[in-house]
């Protein structure tokens, strides 16, 4: 385990999510009782349950930031603009007051640049495999198939955005 992990553990049906700040200790958001940020032994969050990690692909601020982002939170003695300890936990690693977004939260700019990027990969494993002669036959069918291809990433994505856009009703 790493310091700024996201731990979820579970309390009945019910998840709770917390930031792992290393030294088996745990901050949280106590949304339901204190409405303050707190620092609990990571035995005691779990409640002898266990726990576990939802991993982050992209994390705009370092584990040392989003453990800091969430001390700085802890020191504040104002009304906290969180309205979940899922929230809380997004914001400190991602600045994100929506936990959703780690994964679906791309806007068209964003997809249009993982497209080309895909396409621009693809195109390139292509032509690494067209410069060996061994290969320059597989090449030419990849080559062939590469709109299908590409076509079929779009597909998923569109799928995967009416899954998303299902899931929020």
């Amino acid at each position: 385990m790493e310091i700024a992990d996201h731990i979820i553990t579970y309390q009945g049906d019910v998840p709770q999510h917390g930031i792992y700040a290393g030294e088996n200790n745990v901050i949280y958001f106590d949304s339901k009782n204190t409405r303050s940020i707190l620092v609990e032994n990571m035995d005691h969050f779990c409640q002898q349950k266990g726990c576990f990690i939802r991993n982050y692909p992209f994390r705009p601020y370092a584990r040392p930031e989003s453990l800091d982002r969430a001390f700085e939170q802890m020191s504040k003695m104002t009304e906290h603009p969180f309205s979940s300890d899922e929230q809380f936990v997004a914001w400190c690693i991602k600045g994100d007051l929506n936990p959703k977004t780690h994964r679906s939260g791309r806007n068209e700019h964003e997809e249009e640049i993982i497209k080309m990027t895909i396409k621009k990969i693809l195109t390139s494993a292509v032509d690494v495999l067209a410069q060996h002669p061994k290969w320059q036959q597989q090449a030419e069918t990849a080559n062939k198939y590469l709109p299908v291809i590409i076509g079929s990433i779009q597909l998923g994505i569109e799928i995967k955005k009416m899954v998303d856009a299902k899931k929020q009703l």
